[in-house]
């Protein structure tokens, strides 16, 4: 498979089920869909930290966010994030599997704030899921690439109750 931002064939990782371009840092999942987000019409300044398009806005469990039309990547604030994964793992029906462990070469991208161009921190989510997230302290926002919501929605662990 060729990335979609730079044309350069992409590594599968089957532990985390998506595809990573070495060249642009672009990732792909093979179950990455629209995380349920619904599209608003509003304009949008900021560009994908990943694509380099702009983003466009969105609301997605009745939280505003801003996402990636392209690499399907979220773009939300630190409080927002920790309201959306809240209530899309108490509402999550099914089975929690395992995660896999995280790949170390994910620990080492660098991807730019889209509000504020400084690098953005690349870590672990430290919640359940094992996903690697990119977050900006300055600005207080978390950058999720396109399936990682997912992952953290089904992971096993402790659900949050409020």
């Amino acid at each position: 498979m060729n990335c979609s931002n730079c044309g350069a064939a992409m590594r599968y990782l089957e532990n985390r089920r998506r595809f990573v371009c070495d060249y642009c840092a672009s990732v792909c999942r093979t179950d990455a869909l629209s995380d349920g987000i619904l599209p608003m019409a509003a304009d949008v300044e900021q560009s994908c930290p990943v694509c380099d398009v702009r983003l466009a806005a969105g609301v997605m469990d009745g939280v505003e966010v801003r996402h990636c039309e392209r690499c399907h990547g979220v773009l939300t604030s630190h409080d927002r994030f920790a309201d959306i994964v809240r209530r899309r793992r108490q509402a999550f029906v099914g089975e929690r599997p395992t995660a896999a462990p995280i790949d170390p070469r994910e620990l080492e991208r660098e991807v730019r704030c889209p509000s504020c161009q400084t690098r953005m921190e690349t870590h672990p989510y430290y919640g359940p899921g094992n996903v690697v997230i990119d977050t900006c302290a300055g600005c207080g926002v978390v950058w999720l690439d396109g399936g990682e919501l997912g992952s953290i929605e089904r992971a096993a662990g402790s659900v949050w109750r409020k």
